[in-house]
């Protein structure tokens, strides 16, 4: 057994169901290559982007404990973690039960682990956590960086022993910055000036004291915020004398200053307290009848789903004009509300659930309308649309009624905003009331505050969760601020039930239809799809929800008989959507519309031709040449013309007429001519342009003929032998995450002995260790997703996530997620890989 120093050695302690536990919170069992040894599962948990993703997910006590035991760095016991966190109003003993609760919850997903009263560390932190509690960054963080010679003078400085080895030295220097009582007597040493510095600079630091990322705003250190020379002299007084005594390095944070945040610590009064909420925040909520809570959410998706519809067949009949840039624009969306019948949200929040699943199409240029999809997804059940509608939402990235940005510019709908997490925000907020069933939630300012604790990492506005909170309304998860049934099932991923529930809450098709005397037709609960295309084509919806309303109109008729359809063919549709007539005044409406309707006639006619000589007229529109023209009779002296003035006069001329052109007036125009000649030079002369230019290199691959020369010459047998296309396909058993973890602690794993794909990549990535280069060729193999870590050939350090990947020689090739496109990435130049998601 390893020692408990090591994350390796601390998870060879475990039993299986603890293993297992610390599996499912990462999901490892589910996504990622298999594993092979314990050793494997220690660098996967390691590795930056799997605590990322731990530390992202934590509700904030996680974050302040871990944090916490960042910043103490080797100091880190229980007992000391205890007494820094702060403990008010809490008693001392439940105080420590709350510590050691959340440490043991952060020790799930391997963030930390016990090793006696010591607290260890996950590595992994160090490369996501720069500067815990933001104070500053922890000793070991510069300690890793520092050369030999540079970690005996930090040593000498503070009066130690100088082992002759650097692994030596770097443990020394390490214990050295975990011993606070030596590091409080070192400080005391410094003259007088230096002291008062070294406490207003430990003060602002202190005073600026929480969960860094949670607030990510607050890394951004300065200890020069007194910009006068008396105090800058201080200021680099107190740096030579702490670099010079060991107490702090001379690179980093702090404008060459770098004091690490064990030393700051340490120099802490013993009045200074760490941020720490063990409890979440208090939700004040008022009772909520369960009847009650039913009836508005059945009532809250009858409207929707109303609204929703009218929305999308209204899109189908007249579509919206897109802006240029994308997406459609507030006043196009306010005159399509309005036309509708409906408001704003509404409109914004079912365009974007219906992109989402697929019912907007662009079947022409500047035109946005309903896809082919949408007249067979109208017909399902109002039950099961209402489902889809629902799932869509939940996978949206942005709220959707959200309008604006914080800056307070306009958010174009349908336009995909990458910045938020819709479906995130309105299940959390359902998540928080399923907690309280039969209550209401008084105040969204307590679910705010609410949110910010269970998820500290996600940076929200109280608009976006506002906006959350009224489209869950909307939907009917929420009603009257609780928690409905169909939001509980929804919550819990039951799809089954939740459509049990949506069955039962909204109102059956109906087929039923009501004609009312003032021309209107109403139709209770949700009209059948060709009841709704025969009065949608018939009148204008005035309402929608549990009741449906149309109101007929000499306009209405007229833009049916206008696209087409014939008076009796109306008439019968109308008697057909109901046992019991219609009245007699609306039969007479559409017949009396009819009687009008052609009496006066309209036609293209784009020129005019006019003479005295009547014979010729009627020549010219004998002319079989000219008929392209469309030229029609109108009088003995006149005709008109479907082609524009300018291929009549062509043709007339083409034919052997000597027209004129004349103006509106009748004024003739004289046409001028202009003779083109080219500038400067004869036809022919001009200088040739040469190639198109070549293309932009791609800055994560470039040339691969220079890139080839960079590498070690010692590599090309290993270029000789580098895979092409995809690796084998490993044979992928599935294991549920005890089957694993029972596995990786029997000691009955397979050996993690290298393919041949692997020796040959571990060569040419030499940056992966071999837990990463196993996962990259499974990646391959298995064509699903992975995380980079990769150092562009420009030095800059980004982390993507890459699919369809491939080798290609010193190369892999996939499509990045960031860039939308194809990109290889040189693997000598992947600095880690980690599964995605």
């Amino acid at each position: 057994m390893e020692s408990l120093t090591t994350l390796r050695g601390w998870l060879d302690t475990l039993e299986a169901d603890q293993l297992a536990l610390v599996l499912e919170r990462h999901g490892i069992e589910r996504t990622g290559a298999r594993l092979r040894t314990l050793d494997e599962l220690a660098m996967r948990l390691e590795h930056p982007g799997t605590m990322w993703q731990a530390l992202s997910l934590a509700p904030l006590p996680i974050l302040e404990v871990v944090e916490a035991v960042s910043a103490l760095g080797e100091a880190a016991t229980l007992a000391r973690l205890t007494e820094l966190l702060d403990r008010a109003p809490a008693p001392p003993v439940s105080h420590e039960r709350s510590v050691r609760h959340w440490v043991d919850a952060a020790a799930t997903a391997a963030m930390l682990w016990l090793d006696g009263d010591r607290v260890r560390l996950n590595p992994g932190i160090d490369q996501v956590l720069l500067a815990p509690l933001s104070l500053a960054q922890p000793a070991r963080a510069t300690i890793g960086q520092l050369t030999a010679d540079e970690l005996r003078a930090v040593l000498r400085g503070q009066g130690l022993d100088t082992p002759p080895r650097k692994a030596e030295l770097m443990t020394a220097a390490g214990a050295a910055f975990g011993r606070f009582a030596d590091l409080r007597r070192l400080a005391a040493t410094a003259p007088s000036t230096v002291l008062t510095t070294l406490h207003e600079v430990v003060g602002r630091r202190l005073a600026g004291a929480q969960p860094a990322l949670a607030h990510p705003e607050a890394t951004e250190l300065s200890d020069i915020e007194d910009l006068t020379a008396g105090y800058y002299a201080r200021f680099q007084e107190l740096s030579r004398w702490a670099t010079a005594t060991g107490l702090a390095f001379t690179a980093g944070w702090g404008y060459g200053l770098t004091l690490p945040s064990e030393v700051i610590l340490a120099l802490a009064p013993p009045s200074f307290h760490a941020p720490f909420h063990p409890e979440p925040p208090a939700l004040a909520t008022v009772a909520a009848a369960a009847e009650q809570t039913e009836r508005s959410a059945s009532a809250a998706l009858a409207q929707f789903l109303g609204a929703a519809m009218a929305v999308l067949e209204g899109l189908s009949r007249t579509g919206l004009k897109p802006l240029k840039a994308g997406g459609v624009g507030s006043r196009e969306l306010t005159r399509f509300a309005k036309e509708i019948g409906t408001d704003m949200a509404t409109v914004r929040l079912t365009l974007e659930v219906a992109a989402d699943i697929g019912l907007i199409g662009l079947p022409e240029p500047g035109r946005l309308t309903t896809s082919t999809r949408f007249a067979e997804w109208r017909r399902r059940p109002p039950h099961v649309r209402v489902l889809d509608i629902v799932l869509a939402w939940e996978r949206l990235p942005t709220p959707p009624t959200l309008a604006r940005d914080a800056d307070d510019s306009y958010r174009p709908a349908l336009l995909r905003h990458r910045d938020g997490a819709a479906g995130l925000l309105g299940i959390e907020l359902c998540r928080h009331m399923a907690h309280r069933a039969g209550r209401g939630a008084v105040s969204i300012a307590d679910l705010v505050d609410l949110f910010a604790w269970h998820n500290p990492t996600v940076m929200v506005s109280a608009v976006d969760l506002a906006c959350s909170w009224n489209e869950a309304h909307l939907l009917g998860l929420l009603a009257d601020g609780a928690l409905s049934s169909l939001g509980a099932a929804i919550t819990a991923q039951d799809r089954p039930a939740a459509l049990a529930r949506l069955e039962e809450l909204l109102p059956e098709e109906s087929g039923q239809v009501l004609f009312g005397s003032d021309l209107t037709v109403v139709v209770p609960g949700s009209p059948a799809p060709a009841t709704v295309d025969v009065l949608d084509l018939l009148g204008r919806r005035e309402g929608h929800g549990v009741a449906n309303t149309w109101r007929l109109s000499e306009g209405s008729v007229r833009d049916a008989l206008d696209a087409g359809y014939v008076v009796e063919d109306l008439v019968e549709a109308l008697r057909s959507l109901s046992e019991k007539a219609p009245p007699q005044a609306m039969e007479y409406l559409l017949r009396d519309v009819a009687r009008k309707h052609g009496r006066l006639s309209v036609r293209p006619a784009a020129a005019v031709l006019t003479s005295e000589d009547e014979g010729l007229l009627a020549e010219v529109a004998g002319e079989r040449r000219l008929r392209s023209l469309g030229l029609t009779i109108v009088t003995p002296t006149v005709l008109v013309a479907t082609a524009d003035p300018a291929r009549v006069l062509s043709g007339l001329r083409a034919a052997g007429y000597l027209p004129i052109e004349r103006e509106a007036d009748g004024a003739p125009v004289m046409e001028i001519r202009r003779l083109r000649v080219a500038g400067g030079g004869r036809a022919g002369t001009e200088p040739d342009p040469g190639p198109d230019p070549a293309p932009a290199e791609d800055p994560d691959g470039g040339d691969l003929t220079a890139e080839l020369a960079d590498i070690d010459a010692g590599l090309a047998e290993l270029l000789a032998q580098a895979p092409s296309g995809q690796a084998p396909r490993p044979d992928s058993g599935h294991e549920t995450a005890v089957e694993l973890a029972r596995r990786l602690l029997s000691g009955e794993s397979e050996p993690a002995t290298p393919t041949a794909h692997e020796q040959v990549i571990a060569g040419l990535a030499r940056r992966l260790n071999e837990g990463e280069v196993h996962e990259l060729v499974d990646a391959v193999a298995t064509s699903r997703p992975v995380l980079l870590t990769y150092r562009s050939q420009h030095g800059s350090v980004t982390s993507r996530v890459v699919s369809r990947l491939q080798f290609s020689g010193p190369h892999l090739l996939g499509y990045c997620h960031t860039k939308e496109a194809e990109r290889y990435f040189r693997l000598d130049r992947i600095l880690g890989v980690a599964p995605a998601g």
